[in-house]
């Protein structure tokens, strides 16, 4: 599609992707800026010469955000690039610093048509772009009708607006609305599946520690039993060692039968040790490297309490720990991967490509959810532990937003 139509033509240099070796920040691609000529403009000594574009023009002209965060992001990016000069020559072709860097369309424009500058200043209109005829409108008669419609509340005939229709743009083949049609989010599309975020201040509006996406409730029943849960996570604890006890002995799976997030703590547990975790007692967490693998204490107590009072709540049928990663390793190549550790001890997920499945750790944590998601019967309650909130935030917001929003999310291949 790039190849075919000019709306997709935002430059000639290398993208970022291709100079870094990984994603972009965030913050640059949702506003366009993909390609290295996106951060230039033409230099003061002439003669081709570029130089690194302000961040303040920047924000001017991309409508990037000025917040500090996003201005550290540019400066290592910038960094970055510059260290790597070398290795993406030529930036512009036809001579570095005269392509005039050209922002991706919206949706909205897609679909409508754009009227757009050209490097020569001359105009492109309309859709699509190129030397295709670009109207198609005929007069006003459409616009009239609605215009008379919406004041007067009189009620219009199909036949009329066809009739209207047809005399404005002419004939129309309406085509299935598939990709690209126009519309609010559907009910199935927000409230599908219900949601439940739960970390603190997950509902920013009350600063509460929950918050509940989605109307259609998928625990029809689950009152009657609510007392014989809270019998059944009565007695449970965790000892000094990081073990759980029922009552005064060691648990077992056994006991933990019928209780999914019981069993998943059992199991992790159980994992850590094998793996040579060593247990910490202290009040204070501490954060550890990557590989240094520790069982706290007070964190295994809070954790049995949140989730048993989940599992009292909803009722719980199965439960999992995911996570998911991309960096360097000793030979200095990019490695990705994603697992989710199940309540009944499977382990799935593995290895990612870190090129094209996995450009960054978000795809390697969205991935792992849609791994344990696979796995469950659909209209199951289930619960999952990610250290990562951004793949979840960004599933809610997605399924809330009209299509047309959709649509302009740039990874949406």
């Amino acid at each position: 599609m790039a190849s075919e139509h000019s709306a997709w033509r935002n430059g000639t240099s290398k993208t970022l992707y291709d100079v870094l070796g990984a994603a972009a920040p965030a913050s640059l691609v949702g506003v366009g800026i993909t390609r290295v000529e996106h951060l230039c403009r033409p230099g003061d000594m002439g003669g081709g010469a570029f130089e690194f574009t302000p961040f303040a023009v920047l924000v001017k002209t991309w409508g990037l955000s000025s917040s500090h965060k996003v201005r550290v992001e540019w400066g290592k990016l910038v960094l970055e690039l510059r260290e790597r000069c070398l290795d993406t020559s030529p930036w512009f072709d036809g001579g570095m610093g005269n392509i005039v860097a050209v922002r991706p369309l919206s949706a909205r424009q897609l679909w409508d048509g754009v009227r757009r500058l050209s490097g020569a200043w001359g105009v492109d209109a309309g859709w699509p772009l190129g030397e295709a005829k670009m109207g198609h409108r005929r007069g006003n008669k459409f616009t009239e009708l609605l215009l008379q419609a919406r004041s007067s509340g009189e009620e219009v005939s199909k036949a009329s607006w066809m009739e209207a229709l047809v005399e404005t743009y002419g004939p129309v083949e309406r085509m299935p609305a598939t990709e690209w049609r126009d519309g609010a989010p559907t009910d199935v599309d927000r409230y599908g599946s219900r949601i439940i975020n739960v970390w603190p201040e997950a509902d920013s509006r009350t600063g509460g520690g929950v918050k509940v996406y989605g109307g259609r409730s998928v625990e029809t029943g689950i009152d009657e039993g609510r007392e014989g849960r809270e019998e059944e996570v009565q007695g449970w604890s965790v000892d000094e060692s990081g073990d759980l006890m029922i009552g005064s002995r060691m648990a077992t799976l056994v006991d933990a039968r019928g209780l999914p997030c019981v069993r998943l703590l059992m199991r992790s547990t159980a994992r850590l040790k094998e793996e040579g975790a060593t247990v910490d007692t202290g009040q204070e967490r501490t954060m550890r490297s990557a590989g240094v693998w520790a069982i706290h204490v007070e964190s295994s107590r809070q954790i049995l309490r949140e989730w048993n009072g989940l599992y009292v709540e909803h009722d719980i049928q199965y439960a999992a720990a995911t996570d998911g990663g991309r960096q360097v390793d000793d030979k200095g190549r990019h490695v990705a991967s994603s697992a989710g550790v199940l309540d009944n001890g499977c382990v799935v997920g593995g290895a990612l490509d870190p090129h094209n499945d996995a450009r960054s750790s978000y795809e390697t944590e969205l991935q792992a959810l849609i791994d344990v998601l696979e796995v469950w019967p659909d209209g199951s309650r289930v619960m999952i532990a990610v250290d990562a909130r951004s793949p979840v935030q960004a599933i809610v917001r997605f399924r809330e937003a009209h299509v047309n929003r959709r649509a302009e999310y740039f990874v949406d291949e």
